[in-house]
């Protein structure tokens, strides 16, 4: 697969393991004072080598089907009265780009993005008194824990929404799903063949 990043007005041939930032420790060589693996240390390492791979067994794969099997739960959210400034730094602190906005009964009531905090500061500089329910979409999608992803994948797109909270039967925020929970699930437990 080719990847290209446009950057200035320049279109720059990327090679994939550029973007796939893979983590992990870099190779070592031993130093001089490592003794020689002694016979009576077999023992010890085998028991060793089985606890590390016991610890390091990946977990049983299976297919994701359903908003509840990608969302991220417990959700964020925020208050309608938070001040812009809060609910900026909730997301900065935990990385995320969408909060939905739960009223004092916990009813979904809006949801507000990181996109909309960033617009509602740079247009106006009385930003400091304004809150949540001043600039939050009031118009929310959102959607059962056991709603299909290929069908919540089709509303997102077609919608053009970047997230959707997850409510149970009750009404209560259960979770919320993003694009990027898809896409994890997609390289996390999906087939990536697809017809076209």
């Amino acid at each position: 697969m080719v990847f290209y990043i446009h950057d200035q007005g320049s279109r720059i041939h990327t090679p994939v393991d550029a973007l796939l930032r893979r983590g992990g420790v870099a190779p070592t060589e031993p130093s001089a004072r490592v003794r020689p693996v002694q016979a009576h240390d077999d023992v010890a390492a085998a028991e060793a080598l089985d606890a590390y791979a016991d610890q390091q067994a990946p977990a049983q794969r299976r297919l994701a089907l359903s908003a509840a099997d990608v969302m991220s739960a417990p959700a964020r959210f925020a208050a309608p009265g938070w001040s812009l400034q809060r609910a900026w730094a909730e997301c900065t602190a935990s990385r995320i780009h969408h909060l939905p906005v739960l009223d004092n009964t916990g009813e979904l009531v809006g949801i507000v993005s990181d996109r909309d905090l960033l617009r509602a500061s740079a247009h106006t500089a009385a930003s400091t008194a304004r809150t949540v329910a001043d600039i939050m979409t009031r118009r929310v999608v959102s959607c059962a824990p056991a709603t299909g992803l290929r069908l919540l994948a089709e509303v997102m797109v077609g919608q053009r929404i970047g997230a959707v909270p997850v409510l149970d039967n009750d009404g209560a925020l259960a979770g919320i799903v993003s694009r990027s929970d898809i896409l994890k699930s997609l390289m996390r437990d999906a087939p990536l063949e697809t017809w076209v």
